[in-house]
């Protein structure tokens, strides 16, 4: 099992995800979306640091354990996919 605080901030889950989009890209995908909870700024930084675009950001949409929260979605288009 990996250590995850001994990983963190070396750009592997930034890696996995770029080329998890390439892949999706190469077999013919036009769109991807990717959703979280406004308060995971790790999420959220992620996706825009691979080139996603936040296209909304909703009040109290989703059930947590702590009530109600507000979620994120992030879109990429193919056109607009810059490689990894």
């Amino acid at each position: 099992m990996v250590d995850l605080p001994a990983v963190q901030g070396q750009g592997l889950g930034t890696e996995a995800v770029r080329e998890l989009i390439a892949v999706a890209f190469e077999l013919g995908v036009r769109r991807l979306e990717a959703n979280c909870f406004a308060d995971n700024q790790a999420s959220w930084r992620l996706m825009e640091r691979v080139g996603m675009r936040r296209e909304g950001h909703f009040i109290q949409e989703s059930l947590h354990r702590d009530g109600g929260c507000d979620g994120m979605t992030y879109a990429l288009r193919a056109e607009e996919w810059g490689g990894p």
